[in-house]
């Protein structure tokens, strides 16, 4: 079974999300492998859309796991997990894939929101279970720059943070309002791959076309190349 996601619990037992096998959990005391379970079957959670992607930990100490098929949440309890899907996509079928989820942050509030293949940003609010999509229109102050998503940030004002695959977006959750920047406005490259904030507040991300060094208060870039001993141009993974 191919690994391709790690996370290591409180109690120093290892998750592992895998290549089609769902979730299985490594017990470093008794050197055994479980499998978890769906929530609504009490079955291993095993399918060919169970592509583990990514796990994320709030800040409750839920776990969240993201796959091909949808988010699910982790009852410690029950050693179960419950998955969240958008309503458009509760019947995924072959070849489905429109989920796949690239990145997780979490919100003040708490709230998740979620950095898509082909879905662009969704926020989700794990108490209500309300879904709000953000997608690339033709026009429009919601709209992103590109459908899909990388990374995802929260930085300390609040304001969303999403790399795509063209262009980096800042939306304000208050108004909804997006706004894009790209090679032209001095970002590195148009294809963000991370994003990480220092102590100013400054964000830095990594592109297709090295590193860029973000100054929100300001609206300026500084970049980072080869030049400054980068060890190649294209940092996107």
């Amino acid at each position: 079974t191919d690994a391709i996601a790690i996370y290591e619990d409180d109690s120093g037992g290892f998750w592992m999300g895998t290549l089609g096998r769902g979730v299985k959990r490594f017990d470093r005391r008794t050197g055994q492998f479980r499998d978890l379970v769906n929530g609504s079957k009490g079955v291993p959670d095993v399918s060919p859309l169970g592509v583990v992607m990514r796990f994320f930990k709030d800040h409750a100490g839920t776990v969240w796991t993201a796959s091909w098929d949808a988010l699910k949440q982790f009852d410690p309890a029950k050693e179960r997990l419950t998955a969240f899907r958008p309503p458009a996509t509760k019947t995924p079928g072959p070849g489905f894939d429109v989920q796949d989820i690239l990145s997780i942050t979490e919100d003040r509030r708490g709230s998740l929101w979620l950095g898509t293949n082909l879905l662009g940003l969704i926020n989700l609010d794990p108490v209500t279970g309300q879904w709000k999509n953000y997608n690339f229109k033709k026009d429009g102050p919601d709209s992103l720059s590109n459908s899909r998503v990388n990374a995802t940030y929260v930085d300390r004002s609040g304001l969303i943070w999403a790399g795509t695959q063209n262009g980096l977006n800042q939306l304000d959750p208050k108004t909804g309002r997006i706004t894009a920047y790209f090679e032209r406005d001095g970002l590195a490259g148009n294809v963000v791959g991370c994003i990480l904030e220092d102590r100013q507040g400054d964000l830095w991300m990594s592109t297709n076309r090295g590193v860029s060094r973000f100054d929100p208060r300001r609206k300026t870039f500084k970049n980072y190349s080869v030049v400054d001993g980068l060890p190649g141009l294209d940092l996107t993974g």
